[in-house]
């Protein structure tokens, strides 16, 4: 019998329409499904019992033997997700069946609703007992879950190597100790928004976990100085360490620089409480890869005087005050392997001194971003007795600059000599240079053979003269355009592209000028390699361009993004959708 059938029948059965099932002993439950010898039959159960499902769960992980089990052999191992609706107690017990030999769980994720209370500690104690095997366990927004959930975990998966909490505001530091104490082969943790998580666990943490690696301290406002302070004072092998949106001390970071003799990678990131002396201590950790320091209340420039990044690889800092020249010059000197540098929001350095800084990585520089930085154009660089700032970046493969005040025609004519190599270039929301600026970056690079991302959003100033010039010399490479709100864009600028852009894969024009012309240009030039397409805002887009797009059946076509088009008809959009089924349509 059909099970959805089975159900509706003993619903209607029963006098409240609840299922008869639920009422029955555990032990006739038993038996009348023990009759099915099909083991899929067995789990689809659920459908008809939840009760028998949980019960099924407990039989399974208790090692009762059900009827015509198959023979164990060797695990497979597997993962699962459980996101939204999905994420409940009934899904975690259907898994537990299903989680035993041949198959083990080493991966789970449960992603739940916000105030939805639909994991409990029943769920997580259900999934524990039939998954040893599990190696990471990561809970979203798991109202419900308390720390007898936690309990189970710790009792059952002691193999347990990651662990990451996001907002679980019912689990206090005895849950995290009964992990710590149990599961000693942790490497990973993240415990990010859990209110009632005070730091008195961490001592534990610190006794047991002797091969934590990697520590993540977000959004947690009761742990006091002191907690961490332990955490971190007896961790031979920590790597990577991240404290995010907390207030701490300067002994916080003191602590951190005197036995994190290991650590490479260090984020601190909307972090309150530290004073200039604090931060200039981050400067003895000779063996740091990668410093991340973010929007951090008190960071000055002057906390790079006398650092020690001998072996610093990756700078990141944001919204640094007083970063002037000859701070970003004695950084660069005692950070000599720097491979990437991102500045954003950060004052007080001119175009000139990021010139002198980038000579001491010259030899090693790949990616340089700067956003929203306000810099003080120097126009003297390209004075014959400065051009010895000039130097030439061969790894240098992506540059990133948006929404830079300050930086002119003078600074990427010295990029154009100096950074030949890029395969990025990105210019976003710049409007202090001109056509010839711009011409002068890209018609030195060596394009048609490196090049293959270019960004111009929101550059206004850029002329279709400009933009036709370039497609033209750096289009044979090119996989990525985007041109968002570019004024300079029009179908004689997409003909081109069309043309010219014999490989291009991405491409976005939202809010720019174009009509149906563009459309059946595209379509009839590059049907056999676009696979993603954004239009979002562009009125002169109307139905006739969507009818050309169907009737070509462009088979590569991935995603469309036609937002805000007023032009376009509902009707138009669905049967684009039907006809076009293996697109993404963003409407």
């Amino acid at each position: 019998m059909d099970i959805s059938i089975a159900q509706k029948k003993l619903k209607l059965a029963s006098p409240g329409g609840q299922n008869l099932i639920d009422g029955l002993p555990d032990e006739c439950v038993q038996k009348i499904f023990g009759f099915l010898v099909n083991s899929q039959d067995r789990c689809n159960s659920a459908a008809v019992s939840k009760k028998w499902l949980h019960l099924m769960a407990s039989m399974r992980v208790s090692g009762v033997e059900l009827p015509e089990q198959s023979p164990p052999h060797h695990p497979q191992p597997f993962s699962r997700w459980l996101m939204g609706a999905k994420a409940n107690n009934i899904r975690l017990a259907a898994l537990a069946v299903r989680a035993y030999p041949p198959r083990a769980l080493t991966f789970l994720c449960i992603v739940g609703l916000p105030r939805s209370f639909s994991v409990t500690d029943d769920g997580l104690e259900t999934i524990a007992k039939a998954s040893p095997s599990l190696k990471c366990l990561s809970l979203w927004d798991c109202d419900s879950v308390r720390d007898m959930g936690f309990q189970a975990i710790a009792k059952w998966c002691r193999d347990l190597e990651r662990l990451n909490l996001i907002n679980l505001p019912l689990i206090s530091d005895n849950g995290l100790c009964s992990i710590a104490s149990s599961c000693t082969e942790l490497s990973a943790v993240s415990i990010e928004s859990c209110p009632l998580i005070r730091g008195e666990s961490f001592e534990i943490i610190r006794k047991k976990c002797l091969k934590l690696k990697v520590l993540s301290l977000v959004k947690c406002p009761r742990v006091q100085d002191s907690g961490i302070i332990s955490l971190v004072s007896n961790l031979p092998q920590l790597l990577r360490l991240k404290i995010s949106m907390m207030r701490i001390g300067d002994e916080v970071l003191k602590t951190i620089v005197n036995q994190g003799k290991a650590l490479q990678v260090l984020h601190l990131e909307k972090v309150k409480g530290p004073t200039e002396m604090g931060y200039s201590l981050i400067g003895a950790m000779e063996e740091l890869k990668s410093l991340k320091l973010r929007l951090c209340a008190g960071l000055t420039g002057e906390s790079f005087r006398g650092s020690k990044f001998t072996g610093l690889k990756s700078i990141d800092i944001r919204r640094c005050i007083s970063l002037t020249d000859e701070v970003l010059i004695e950084l660069s000197e005692s950070a000599k392997l720097v491979k990437c540098l991102r500045l954003e929001e950060d004052i007080g350095f001119s175009s000139k001194g990021l010139l002198q800084a980038l000579r001491n990585w010259r030899d090693t520089l790949k990616i340089l971003s700067l956003n929203k930085c306000r810099i003080i154009e120097n126009q003297e660089i390209t004075k014959p007795e400065h051009f010895l700032l000039l130097n030439n970046y061969p790894l240098l493969s992506t540059l990133e600059l948006r929404d830079c005040d300050g930086i002119g025609d003078e600074f990427l004519s010295w990029m154009a000599l100096s950074c030949n190599q890029a395969k990025k270039i990105s210019l976003t929301g710049m409007s202090s240079f001109s056509d010839q600026g711009l011409l002068r970056l890209l018609m030195f690079q060596n394009a048609a053979d490196n090049l293959v991302s270019l960004e111009l959003s929101g550059c206004r100033t850029v002329s279709d003269q400009a933009l036709n010039v370039i497609v033209k010399g750096l289009g044979s490479g090119l996989k990525s355009a985007k041109l968002e709100n570019c004024s300079g864009v029009s179908d004689k600028i997409m003909k081109t592209i069309a043309s010219h852009c014999v490989v291009l894969e991405e491409l976005k024009v939202d809010g720019c000028e174009i009509t149906d012309i563009s459309l059946w240009c595209l379509v009839f030039k590059g049907k056999d390699r676009l696979q993603s397409l954004s239009m979002a805002g562009c009125a002169g887009i109307s139905d006739l361009g969507l009818e050309c797009l169907e009737q070509m059946r462009w088979d590569n076509l991935k995603m469309l993004d036609i937002r805000n088009c007023p032009r376009i008809s509902s009707q138009s959009i669905e049967f684009f959708r039907e006809w076009i089924w293996w697109c993404k349509v963003i409407y």
